[in-house]
């Protein structure tokens, strides 16, 4: 069941008239209506749509027990202090719009797919002495107060930063909007025929991008397949009719095709020394645009697909942007130069890049595979859900390029997992590694990110060799590749031996795309960093027993049997039966590292040395997040923790823990409900504690005092510590 709301206000009673919205929404509903999407839709217009019967309407979408909700919005849009609005037709002071964080709330609430369209002008677009004080809505703007869409919930809008949302004349539609219903009407169904968000998309974003004026927002995951409509033809229904204007139109085209490649190749005609010092970088600069170009004409003209002159044309293109794939060391890219190979995997091949002095990794895109459509989305994919994260111990990405397709990120200086050197680590120091990766993966799904592909090759190792200290970084995310064609390779076996059962077997499924599928391939990593050798696929009972073998010579033996019953639970085929979240397994693996460090959970323990327990425990490798002796920040640097008024007598324990958040890292911009919001996220969240005194700040900034009383001044409550501020961070920071 599929339910659309369908919004479109040309007419206010106190802002400037619009000229196409209200026409917008009209045929956007109409399409969705039709048979190859089976929206039922609701429409209001103009006065129909005033706050409150919007409001209403909200309501009673998302109360629905529909699989998808669909939201289209077409009118004026706001980013006021008090939050992004959406402006009614009967919007004014008292009452100024529907808050997107509405939207955002009731999105994050359902276990439906959820998707938002925006056509709305960001740049606000009354007039000088109109009765709102308009603001320019930028994508900035949007991630700060709505967030990171969580999987299965998209935010679609019609521009971003320093651009506006446009009407045209000549088209009789907001410019967006006309992309939009072209790529509804079947210019953005894929090969099998359907359409996604992310498929519309592209075709939108693919359109704008050579119109210069608009570029499209994107945000949000994809769970699983989210078809929004099918029965298309793999080629676009809309064609232009056979008259003797159109062939000459196509005549053009196909003529400017093969003056582009003369082009191309005429400026590029150089030699191999010169090939790398200039070539190779000019030749990106140049095909670029010349495949944005090509893109554009299949758009507008299907039918170019059964030219053979334009088919030709199109097809050296491409076999000009596989080669520009095939680098090799010295040559002089976009961002440097390419130094030397770190490594290749199932989607590329990484290179490191010296940008006048500073390292770079360079991604690098199969060049044999550009040919496989979904495998190169994914590729996109993964760095969209990269760029989204902001946590030290995940690399940071930097710039996506379109020839060769690749993406640049940050240079991590040491091996991955698989390459790294174990024979003079502690266990102590593999079990720091693994409950580091743990807390990361956690960062990452409390932003509604998930990995997908948890194994050694993506697990890169900072070591520095005199300290002896070993900071693991995360990459590659949700790059995860199936192909039944690559079944029987090495590389595929490889990948088996960490994949979720669910994700080899039905891999489009809601269960192949949830944090359980970490959990499961996260436990396979702690498998083969204690053995140093990969699990048999789906043979827990005898990894176990291997396990077990392999870390008998522990110094504790609690400390094996914990880290083998947690293997075995996240090694559990169904995954309600796995661990439900890496905080559990952070708790483990910090007993287990506390029973190898030979620490009596029962030993009494000073003022000192909680509040330094509690700071290494909780912060672990990365001490410039150290504030002071008694505070620090959270990974994600967006709040700061002090540990306060830690007292004990007669072995008991008393201490105070301060939460604070920044106004500016709040959800949304009206403070007073976010405190709300985020009150109640840590009340669920201290639950499992018993009772706790709190209070809470009232202020703009956000804070919260929780005190611990009465407590047992032993070891073991530098564990329950970091327990009660993990949760509590996932809690406030939690999109």
């Amino acid at each position: 069941m599929k339910e659309a709301l369908i919004i479109g206000i040309d007419q206010y009673e106190n802002e400037k008239t619009l000229a196409y919205a209200a026409k917008d929404a009209q045929d956007v509903a109409n399409l969705l209506a039709m048979p190859e999407y089976g929206f039922e839709v609701k429409l209001l217009l103009d006065t129909e749509a005033t706050q409150d019967h919007v409001r209403l309407s909200i309501n009673q979408l998302f109360a629905s027990p529909s699989d998808v909700k669909l939201f289209y919005f077409a009118g004026h849009g706001n980013d006021m202090a008090s939050g992004i609005r959406l402006v009614m037709s009967d919007s004014a002071l008292e009452k100024p719009g529907i808050d997107l964080e509405l939207l955002r709330e009731k999105a994050t609430k359902t276990k439906a797919n959820v998707v938002l369209i925006l056509d709305s002008c960001f740049s606000g677009a009354a007039d000088p002495g109109e009765i709102f004080p308009f603001h320019e809505i930028t994508e900035d703007g949007i991630d700060h107060k709505v967030g990171i869409f969580s999987s299965g919930k998209i935010l679609l809008a019609a521009c971003g930063n320093r651009a506006s949302a446009r009407e045209s004349d000549t088209y009789g539609h907001g410019l967006f909007t006309h992309y939009l219903l072209e790529g509804l009407l079947g210019r953005a169904a894929n090969a099998r025929g359907i359409i996604t968000p992310h498929s519309l998309y592209e075709y939108i974003a693919d359109k704008l991008n050579e119109d210069g004026r608009q570029r499209p927002i994107f945000k949000g995951q994809e769970a699983g397949l989210l078809v929004l409509g099918g029965g298309f033809p793999t080629n676009s229904p809309i064609t232009i009719e056979e008259t003797s204007t159109d062939r000459k139109v196509i005549e053009e085209i196909e003529s400017k095709a093969k003056q582009h490649l003369d082009n191309y190749m005429a400026q590029i005609n150089v030699g191999y020394s010169n090939w790398k010092e200039t070539g190779f970088k000019k030749a990106g600069q140049l095909l670029s645009p010349m495949l944005r170009w090509f893109n554009t004409q299949l758009n507008a003209y299907p039918e170019l697909r059964s030219r053979t002159e334009f088919t030709q044309a199109h097809s050296e293109a491409l076999s000009r942007l596989a080669q520009l794939g095939m680098v090799s060391e010295g040559t002089m890219g976009m961002n440097g130069m390419l130094k030397k190979r770190l490594g290749a995997g199932a989607f590329g091949t990484v290179w490191q890049v010296d940008n006048n002095g500073v390292p770079l990794a360079y991604k690098v895109y199969h060049s044999n595979e550009l040919a496989i459509r979904e495998k190169v989305a994914r590729f996109r994919h993964g760095y969209e859900a990269m760029k989204q994260l902001d946590h030290p111990n995940i690399v940071k990405v930097q710039e996506f390029t379109d020839a060769p397709v690749g993406f640049f990120m940050d240079y991590i200086d040491g091996p991955n997992l698989r390459d790294f050197a174990f024979a003079d680590t502690e266990p102590v120091d593999i079990i720091q590694i693994l409950l580091t990766i743990a807390d990361t993966l956690r960062h990452a799904h409390g932003r509604n990110v998930l990995h997908r592909d948890v194994k050694p090759e993506n697990i890169v190792i900072n070591v520095d060799y005199e300290l002896k200290s070993y900071n693991p970084f995360l990459t590659d995310f949700d790059l995860a590749w199936f192909s039944t064609a690559t079944q029987v390779t090495k590389e595929a076996l490889g990948v088996m031996a960490y994949a979720a059962p669910e994700q080899l077997t039905k891999p489009a499924s809601k269960m192949a795309h949830s944090p359980t599928t970490d959990i499961y391939s996260f436990g396979q990593l702690c498998f083969y960093a204690v053995t140093k050798s990969d699990p048999v696929p789906f043979r827990e009972v005898d990894n176990c027993l291997a396990l077990s073998q392999r870390i008998g010579h522990w110094a504790s033996a609690k400390a094996v049997e914990e880290f083998t019953a947690l293997y075995k639970h996240c090694s559990q085929a169904e995954p309600n039966q796995r661990p439900q979240s890496l905080g559990a397994i952070s708790a483990v693996l910090f007993r287990v590292k506390q029973l190898l460090q030979q620490i009596n959970p029962e030993q009494s323990i000073s003022v000192e040395e909680f509040r330094k327990g509690v700071v290494h425990a909780t912060i672990g490798p990365t001490p410039e997040l150290s504030v002071s002796e008694n505070s620090f920040k959270s990974k994600s640097r967006r709040t700061m923790v002090v540990i306060d008024d830690v007292a004990i007598k007669n072995n008991r324990i008393d201490y105070k823990l301060v939460f604070h958040q920044s106004e500016s890292m709040m959800p949304g911009t009206n403070y007073s409900k976010a405190h709300k919001i985020m009150n109640a996220r840590v009340s669920v969240a201290l639950q499992k504690f018993g009772h706790i005194d709190r209070h809470n700040g009232r202020d703009g900034s956000y804070s919260i005092t929780l005190s611990i009383l009465n407590k047992e001044a032993r070891m073991k409550s530098i564990e329950e510590c970091r327990e009660i501020v993990d949760v509590v961070i996932d809690a406030l920071e939690r999109i």
